[in-house]
């Protein structure tokens, strides 16, 4: 018996193990099943998406281009208006215009074709000068620009105001941007190199000028915003705007030392210019004691000891008279004294003339340096000229004069 069960058994068996295996085979099966399925669905959603990406690109495409034609249509009409001057049809453009993409097209067509930066008549030349004391003057190109953007500013308002109604600051700023970037900037350049090329004194004198009128425009620009612009504009962005203009316009000349340098520059020499007969007798006298001859008490050279003759004190007291009221006398006395010079410099006296000359330099210097100057840098820059004022006229001319 045990024989015969014993096969039936293993028989058993070996029929569950084949009926575990099939089962794990197709559940193994079906999630194969499944996972083809999610990666068909996959790609399927891939591949739809992709026709729908595609159809995105063409609708945007189609929808950009739509929007420049008719972008370009109502710029066209704004402009024709423009022409024209009907301020209703370009409000209208201009409002559709900013609600489409902000206005900027619109902002840029109506400054670009602004006729105040398409005027080219503006009188060239150099500075001109007063007749009676040559007093530096306003190039009378900018003047006429200058008068020129006071006359358009109020009517320019009034226009973007009415053309412009909800963002009449942005077109203002950006007209008054390309005033200053363009048509100012170019007319300062042109008169402050015309300048430089003649002298250092012509080149700063005409600098101060231009900034002291620049200057004065930026102030009618601030105050007719805040008299006429205050209720549309109540903050300090246009006034910081023009600033920020103005300051742009001459960075070139007046950035870090550039200005307080040349000045300094200037000063002296015209200084060293001023005191350069003074300097020479001193040189004169130190060479003359260095070869041991005597100097008389107005720098008038002594006949040695050993010459056998000493000049007549009567003949070089007429010789000093007659040279003091600046008559020439001859070089040589009849008893070979040499009398000295006419001018009090060149006899080692300080002459008021001079000192005069002097003052007037360091003032109109002082002057410039107000105007130029940044206030955080006014009261250093003015200190620096006068020290060179005291090293020049103080210390090489009136205490070398006292020490002679």
């Amino acid at each position: 018996m045990e024989e015969v069960e014993k096969p039936k058994l293993l028989l058993r068996a070996f029929e569950t193990a084949l009926d575990d295996l099939l089962r794990s085979r197709r559940k193994i099966q079906g999630r194969i099943d499944d996972l083809e399925d999610q990666a068909q669905a996959s790609e399927t959603q891939r591949k739809q998406k992709m026709a729908d990406l595609a159809s995105a690109v063409e609708a945007r495409h189609n929808i950009e281009k739509f929007a420049e034609q008719f972008e370009q249509e109502q710029l066209d009409r704004f402009n024709d208006a423009y022409r024209v001057g009907d301020r209703k049809t370009m409000n209208r453009c201009a409002r559709i215009l900013t609600d489409l993409n902000g206005g900027g097209s619109c902002i840029q067509a109506y400054v670009n074709q602004h006729e105040f930066f398409l005027y080219q008549n503006v009188e060239e030349g150099n500075r001109t000068t007063s007749d009676s004391d040559d007093e530096l003057k306003l190039d009378i190109g900018l003047a006429r620009l200058f008068y020129r953007i006071r006359q358009v500013f109020p009517k320019e308002w009034d226009t973007i105001s009415a053309v412009f109604t909800g963002n009449a600051k942005t077109v203002m700023q950006t007209f008054i941007q390309r005033v200053f970037a363009q048509s100012i900037q170019s007319e300062v350049e042109r008169v402050v190199s015309s300048a430089g090329q003649s002298s250092n004194a012509t080149f700063l004198g005409v600098l101060a000028v231009v900034h002291e009128a620049t200057a004065e425009l930026l102030r009618d620009l601030k105050q007719f915003d805040n008299q006429t612009m205050g209720s549309e504009m109540r903050n300090e962005a246009f006034a910081t705007m023009l600033e920020r203009c103005f300051d742009d316009i001459f960075v070139p000349y007046v950035e870090g030392d550039r200005y307080i340098s040349l000045e300094t520059e200037y000063l002296r020499s015209a200084l060293q210019e001023e005191i350069e007969v003074f300097t020479g007798y001193v040189v004169a006298r130190k060479k003359l004691k260095q070869k041991g001859t005597r100097i008389g008490p107005l720098g008038s050279e002594l006949p040695g000891r050993d010459s056998g003759a000493f000049p007549n004190p009567a003949i070089q007291a007429v010789g000093q008279l007659l040279s003091s009221f600046g008559v020439e006398v001859s070089s040589k006395s009849p008893t070979g004294a040499i009398p000295p010079p006419s001018l009090p410099d060149a006899r080692g006296i300080p002459s008021l003339q001079v000192l005069l000359r002097a003052f007037a330099h360091h003032l109109d210097a002082t002057a410039r340096c107000k105007e130029l100057s940044k206030p955080s840098d006014l009261a250093k820059n003015v200190a620096t000229l006068f020290s060179v004022f005291v090293d020049t006229v103080g210390k090489a001319y009136l205490l070398c004069a006292l020490e002679l």
